[in-house]
């Protein structure tokens, strides 16, 4: 596929990510339900003794965590801040190392080296490094913390105002028994729709791998983990995120869709609306980081901010500021 040129325009050739697209890819399967008061009563219930809540934010945006903050205590839901991983700060590389958020073989260098090559269409990735790093940041605390199910938010999410009871229904009613880890909101999701509010990512082998298969399957805004099977699929996954001749693999969210034949990745498509999050008008941290940067001259056990370069293409990326 990748040698074959352009696609065809989509009035001419309509082309779904999913497939049986019916069964979930359609905006009024996320509207809200009536919901009993004694569903609600139960959801509550079940949240607070299943459910651990965590929010990644950066130190120094305190006006995300402020919003973010004030809209779970509306909704009840408690959650632990967790500190975003702000690769800028000199040191921060080698901290996340010894902590074991990135993998201590892992030589930043060379793969900001190959992510210049013009084949790439990179540019820096230094925001991109910050951003995995802080998803195994909380994978770690999760681990530490051993609750059944995690939710992790990025701080530019929004969670629905029935998100309790929505959680509750869906872990009860439609995710299959061996699900490990699901996205509450997949924007181009790729895969199979299996229920209502479901789909089976797959990887999109029309894409190549030396490009991670990148495309499909966007974002880490609300991720669900099961932590019983936490530290069998986090190892597949750093593997792939922290290979320094992949650089596309860094993408957190393009590197798990990649690795869903061997991880029981399951996602919310983002065209059902509301949903269970909706993203807030903030730009991207990880994008704006990288278009900051622009040298090859970082290393692995010091990190600076140089002059403005090209960022990579990526079409997540939505700048809404």
């Amino acid at each position: 596929a990748e040698g074959a040129g352009p696609p065809p325009p989509v009035r001419f050739e309509p082309f779904s990510g999913l497939d049986q697209p019916h069964i979930c890819d359609k905006p009024e399967l996320g509207r809200s339900r009536k919901w009993s008061s004694a569903e609600n009563s139960s959801a509550q219930l079940w949240f607070d003794k299943m459910v651990k809540v965590y929010v990644l934010n950066l130190p120094s945006d305190k006006e995300r965590w402020e919003m973010i903050k004030a809209r779970l205590e509306e909704l009840k839901i408690k959650a632990t801040r967790i500190e975003g991983v702000d690769m800028r700060v000199p040191g921060t590389l080698w901290t996340a190392k010894e902590k074991g958020w990135v993998p201590k073989e892992f030589n930043f260098t060379a793969a900001q080296k190959v992510a210049y090559q013009p084949r790439q269409e990179m540019g820096s990735i230094l925001g991109t490094l910050g951003c995995a790093s802080a998803h195994f940041k909380a994978q770690a605390q999760i681990l530490a913390d051993k609750p059944p199910l995690a939710v992790v938010l990025e701080d530019d999410s929004w969670p629905i105002d029935d998100f309790v009871t929505r959680l509750w229904a869906l872990v009860h009613e439609e995710l299959p028994c061996d699900w490990q880890i699901t996205s509450l909101y997949s924007r181009c999701p790729y895969g199979t729709c299996i229920s209502p509010r479901l789909a089976r990512v797959q990887p999109d082998v029309n894409e190549p791998e030396w490009r991670c298969r990148q495309g499909v399957n966007w974002g880490m805004h609300a991720m669900l983990y099961r932590l019983s099977a936490l530290p069998h699929f986090q190892q597949v996954w750093r593997r792939t995120v922290f290979n320094h001749q992949n650089p596309h693999c860094m993408d957190i969210d393009v590197a798990l869709a990649s690795i869903s034949d061997k991880v029981s990745y399951y996602a919310v498509p983002n065209v059902q609306d509301p949903g269970f999050v909706r993203e807030t008008n903030h730009r991207s941290a990880r994008w704006h980081i990288n278009q900051a940067a622009g040298t090859t001259s970082t290393s692995t056990s010091f990190v600076y901010v140089p002059k403005v370069r090209p960022g990579e293409p990526w079409p997540g990326a939505w700048n809404f500021g």
